[in-house]
C-alpha cells in the first residue's frame, strides 16, 4: 500500500517538477526544420523553372 501512495504522489508530482524549469523555450522550437523546408520548396521552384525552359528550349527547336 505504502509503495502504490509513494509511486502516485511521484507520479503526481513529476509534470509539476519539470514544468518549473528555469530555461525559456525557443522562440521557434521548430526553426531548423522550417528552414529546410523552405530550402527544399525552393529547390524545387528552381528545378521546376529549369524544366519549363528546357521544354521550351526543346519546343523551339522542334518548330
Amino acid at each position: 500500500m505504502f509503495r502504490a501512495t509513494t509511486m502516485l504522489l511521484l507520479a503526481g508530482l513529476a509534470p509539476l517538477l519539470t514544468a518549473c524549469g528555469g530555461e525559456e523555450p525557443a522562440p521557434n522550437a521548430f526553426e531548423a526544420q522550417t528552414e529546410a523546408v523552405d530550402k527544399a520548396t525552393d529547390a524545387v521552384r528552381q528545378l521546376e523553372d529549369a524544366a519549363a525552359a528546357q521544354r521550351a528550349a526543346i519546343d523551339r527547336q522542334s518548330q
